[in-house]
């Protein structure tokens, strides 16, 4: 398989989608199963139809089913996608290699950009910081960010990872609940990390990059001598 193909698949994989064993299938093939709500149907078909197109053969199918929140008291519609192929063993290795979803060298030495936006398109997303202190409503910067929910060792090998590929270095969100690790790019880099991306997200995916697309920071206006913001027409 080539390395664009790997990359998709690996993509789809790290984020929303896992890869399943089951005693069920036959033994040289897995199971990748990617799930989403209603409000992503269009995203998850978007998946199924790149799947289809690395693998070949029949298309992956969309299922619908509903589950209870017995917490919540709730019945949520769900719709998940699942297809078998003899690659996914290979695969459920380099991602589960302690029986777990874990971030490694080999699994970050597969990740195109590709991947990188199919990651980011799952667990990613961004904010627009506003000056408070401004009579006006001034954009002071934006803020990207990849809700990893890893361990420490694994969020300095991401680190590293993104300061030798891209150049840019993230800083670290703990969640203090369960000493959870994720990332977070600032101004400048978001606006590396956005560039690297857009060719590649999806049509109903865009909005993940507005806080990018949409923030101007404040420039010179040479002709009246003063700072202004530019805004942007909806």
């Amino acid at each position: 398989m080539n390395k664009r193909k790997r990359g998709i698949l690996y993509g789809c994989a790290i984020g929303d989608g896992g890869i399943y064993l089951d005693k069920s299938q036959a033994k040289d093939t897995a199971r990748m199963i990617i799930g989403h709500g209603p409000k992503q149907l269009e995203y998850l078909e978007d998946k199924s139809n790149l799947i289809h197109s690395v693998l070949g053969g029949k298309k992956p199918s969309i299922y619908t089913y509903k589950s209870f929140n017995k917490r919540v008291g709730k019945t949520y519609t769900n719709h998940q996608m699942y297809r078998n192929d003899k690659y996914f063993r290979q695969m459920h290795r380099v991602l589960y290699p302690e029986g777990k979803k874990v971030f490694t060298e080999k699994l970050l030495s597969y990740l195109t950009d590709y991947s990188l936006a199919l990651w980011y398109m799952d667990d990613g997303c961004g904010t627009i910081f506003y000056n408070k202190k401004a009579r006006v409503k001034k954009p002071g910067g934006c803020m990207t960010r990849i809700s990893t929910y890893c361990s420490k060792e694994e969020a300095k090998l991401l680190r590293e990872w993104f300061t030798n590929k891209y150049q840019i270095t993230p800083k670290f969100d703990i969640d203090n609940r369960n000493d959870k690790y994720s990332l977070r790019f600032n101004t400048k880099e978001s606006k590396v990390f956005a560039s690297i991306v857009s060719p590649y997200i999806f049509q109903s995916m865009k909005y993940k990059l507005d806080h990018v697309d949409k923030y101007i920071p404040r420039v010179q206006d040479t002709l009246l001598g003063e700072d202004i913001v530019r805004t942007i027409e909806k």
